[in-house]
């Protein structure tokens, strides 16, 4: 029979053992260099910065500095530059860097579209005549960047619509100054992201989602690293990846405390934050979920030649 005093002792040994366990990871995650992970202050770049606030970092004995870039082709010239080891970015980045000779390569997913929550919309005025895809042939569609991801699905829920292309304007806005071009008349429409979209929601109604009309799950944005890095560091990605993981996990789970987060660090009001839509963050990496964006980036001619999943995905 075990006595009292032995469970006691046990219990307490298993405990201290825990606790040095832990001691021990901090310690060999301060003696480590750094990962550098380049990120950007908004909903789908922010999971490094939950896994950092969460404490995942620690308890996989990770010593990680996160490097803020105003956009995420910025992200991706920090890892080419050497300035970050890791950055988050969208795949088309990652495809015309390996184009030019720059072994960029995608070994975990970062968030993966969810029509549930959609976070860029296709808007009209609530006045406005327009109701529907077709209805924008000799009109001018807002845009955050004339050749980009958004752009090109735009394009490609407009020919799906049944609207033909060749009529409909582009015209390049950042995400800020397009409910004011709305509201002018500069603009008939707009592909709008969060927390723009929540902000003139009493004024606006959604036309369509474009990024639906990729008709197949996909990653809105992704972790590289340049494959000399993955391939000196493999088993370091993997328990980086693993940590951010663990990371979705939660941060898909607590929507409160992961508004509280980002309102802290982006400096959106709270109320903005727990009510806009928000991205759903990725828990596995699947090559093929790389795939449909890439083959967007090629019709539309975002990349030099067509690139496959397999060039640019590395396993950890």
């Amino acid at each position: 029979m075990m006595t009292r005093s032995r469970a006691s002792a046990l219990l307490f040994g298993g405990s201290a053992a825990a606790l040095l366990s832990a001691h021990h990871s901090a310690l060999r995650a301060q003696t480590m260099a750094p990962i550098r992970i380049g990120i950007t202050l908004n909903d789908s770049g922010l999971g490094p910065v939950y896994a950092q606030e969460q404490g995942y970092y620690t308890k996989a004995g990770l010593n990680v500095e996160l490097v803020p870039f105003s956009g995420a082709a910025g992200a991706a010239q920090g890892v080419i530059a050497g300035a970050v080891e890791v950055a988050v970015v969208d795949c088309i980045q990652v495809a015309n860097a390996y184009i030019h000779g720059f072994p960029l390569a995608v070994f975990a997913g970062g968030c993966a579209f969810s029509k549930q929550s959609p976070t860029l919309v296709m808007v009209t005025e609530k006045t406005s005549a327009i109701r529907s895809a077709k209805d924008l042939e000799g009109q001018t569609v807002g845009v955050v960047g004339l050749k980009s991801l958004s752009s090109s699905m735009a394009t490609e829920w407009l020919r799906i619509n049944g609207a033909d292309v060749t009529k409909v304007k582009f015209f390049e806005l950042p995400f800020p100054d397009m409910n004011t071009a709305l509201q002018r008349g500069t603009i008939q429409a707009a592909l709008q992201g969060e927390p723009f979209l929540t902000a003139a929601r009493a004024d606006q109604r959604p036309l369509g989602i474009p990024f639906e009309a990729m008709g197949k799950p996909f990653y809105v944005n992704v972790y590289a690293a340049s494959r000399t890095w993955l391939t000196a560091n493999t088993a370091l990605a993997h328990r980086l990846a693993a940590a951010l993981y663990d990371t979705a996990r939660w941060v898909n789970g607590h929507r409160a405390e992961t508004a509280a987060i980002e309102s802290r660090f982006t400096k959106l009001p709270i109320e903005t934050a727990n009510t806009m839509a928000r991205n759903t963050f990725a828990t596995s990496f699947d090559p093929q979920l790389i795939e449909p964006v890439l083959n967007i980036g090629a019709k539309y001619l975002l990349t030099e030649r067509p690139v496959h999943a397999s060039e640019i995905a590395f396993t950890v």
